[in-house]
């Protein structure tokens, strides 16, 4: 990682959550920094993949890793479900929380906008532009769905290893029967589409002198 922003925003979250955990002698919240370590895995699979020309499986399979652990970097956007189930602290405000559930939302976001960013840039160089923008969007959709089959089907990235059945099979059941699982198609559309935006418009406002 080698923005210093980034890396003190993340560290200004664990912070706030240390904090919380302080004041209040409760671990409920402790999780969000396994949630944000989870997040940073696909940012250190992408640098890695930077930091040398990997040819071959090498390079397949930091992508892969890459794939399969990049829905844990914007999965943070919703643990700010757990806003709504927050019970009034007196030690602790309201405010706080949302703070700090924020930070680490945001800190999803931008930790998934650096590692896609650094894919899209290495995919572009060993194919094209055009195959980049094709293999960029096609992940940030997927990992729409990645996201719900984590929060809700509470599967995680390892399970396609431990569990592959259990996961496969249900995958399959989307796919036969979208009609009985409407839900799951829905929000993994929105999903996704937010995570193409926030690529996107983060790219065209952001001061990288490099541009797709």
């Amino acid at each position: 990682m080698k923005s210093k922003s980034l890396i003190l925003f993340c560290l200004f979250s664990f912070t706030l959550s240390m904090l919380r955990i302080g004041m209040s002698y409760n671990l409920n919240f402790i999780y969000l920094n396994w949630n944000l370590f989870l997040a940073i895995l696909p940012l250190i699979f992408a640098s890695v993949l930077q930091s040398k020309q990997y040819q071959g499986l090498k390079f397949w399979f930091l992508i892969s890793s890459w794939f399969l652990f990049f829905p844990n970097a914007p999965y943070l956007v919703t643990d700010l479900m757990y806003l709504s189930k927050i019970k009034t602290h007196i030690i602790i405000p309201f405010w706080f929380d949302i703070i700090m559930l924020s930070s680490f939302a945001i800190n999803g976001l931008l930790l998934g906008y650096a590692s896609s960013r650094i894919i899209f840039s290495e995919i572009e160089k060993k194919f094209s532009k055009k195959i980049a923008h094709i293999f960029t969007i096609f992940s940030l959709m997927i990992s729409g769905y990645g996201i719900y089959i984590g929060r809700f089907w509470r599967y995680n990235s390892w399970d396609i290893f431990t569990h592959p059945n259990n996961l496969f099979i249900d995958i399959a059941q989307t796919i036969l029967h979208p009609l009985h699982h409407k839900n799951v198609i829905g929000l993994s559309i929105l999903f996704g589409i937010l995570l193409c935006l926030v690529f996107y418009s983060l790219h065209e406002t952001s001061n990288n002198k490099t541009k797709i």
